[in-house]
């Protein structure tokens, strides 16, 4: 077989069109593996529609490309058969082959070009989708975190609520503790219910703790001094409601608050009394 002959056929075109039978692609697929010359002809037919596409502007890709298409074709065509001295009597099958290899290059550019668009189409859709579902799942993740912080409020008033109807019954004494030495500017209020004991504690003017460190009450006997513990000041958070229910109190004349290592101390440092009051 003439290799030359069959590749100026214009069959090498029409298969990488996708244009021919299957036994025709099966047999152009066998010349391909046996000829070097056949594979590198078939390559450069595809490196040059990749480049055609790769050159096209947005207003090429219209509804019209086909038509488009086959008009430059046709008219290239006729530019170089403007060019032939028929001289032999071969034209018309020429003529027909060069129509047939015209047809089946814009057959192909058509398909790539619908490809294109299907697999531009494909992919917009799955870039939206994954779009769609990753804020799908930050919505789903900020409806927990909602519902999370909806609970820690609703519970966290509620015990607010509760600590309040406490503290305005007429029994519960209220302590002014103010600011000592080491913090001049610092204060609290003691909530106290000689008769059930109960102690509450507003910490909002006190500075936040140390690291390591915590806020402990103490309930005093003054003459001679005796200090109790009353409990630690545990979840001071600034800017927070720092409202506590500390241990329960019997006998106390005065408060104070004194800052000593997390886990407390068994008995007061003094040097680091923060705010004290009497009854």
């Amino acid at each position: 077989m003439n290799v030359k002959e069959y590749i100026a056929s214009g069959i090498l075109e029409l298969y990488v069109s996708g244009a021919l039978s299957e036994k025709e692609m099966v047999e152009v697929s066998t010349m391909i593996e046996r000829y070097p010359e056949v594979r590198q002809e078939v390559e450069e037919i595809e490196k040059t529609l990749l480049k055609f596409f790769a050159k096209q502007t947005p207003e090429d890709k219209s509804a019209n490309l086909k038509e488009n298409i086959l008009k430059n074709i046709t008219a290239d065509i006729k530019k170089d058969e403007a060019k032939v001295i028929p001289i032999q009597q071969t034209e018309p099958k020429t003529k027909k082959r060069s129509l047939l290899v015209a047809a089946s290059i814009g057959l192909l550019l058509c398909s790539l070009f619908g490809n294109f668009l299907l697999y531009t189409s494909l992919k917009n859709t799955q870039k939206s989708l994954s779009e769609t579902q990753k804020r799908l799942r930050t919505l789903e993740f900020e409806g927990l975190e909602i519902t999370e912080k909806a609970s820690f409020y609703e519970k966290k008033y509620s015990e607010i609520r509760t600590q309040f109807k406490a503290i305005r019954d007429p029994q519960f004494k209220t302590i002014v503790l103010s600011g000592q030495k080491v913090s001049p500017n610092s204060k609290a209020v003691v909530y106290w219910n000689a008769e059930k004991q109960t102690v509450f504690i507003d910490a909002n003017q006190l500075p936040p703790p140390p690291p390591n460190k915590a806020y402990q009450l103490w309930s005093l006997k003054l003459e001679p001094l005796t200090p109790k513990d009353a409990g630690i000041v545990e979840g001071y958070v600034l800017g927070e409601d720092n409202f506590f229910q500390l241990k329960n109190v019997k006998n106390a004349e005065a408060f104070a608050i004194t800052l000593e290592p997390a886990g407390g101390s068994i008995n007061p440092t003094l040097e680091q009394l923060y705010v004290m009051g009497t009854l």
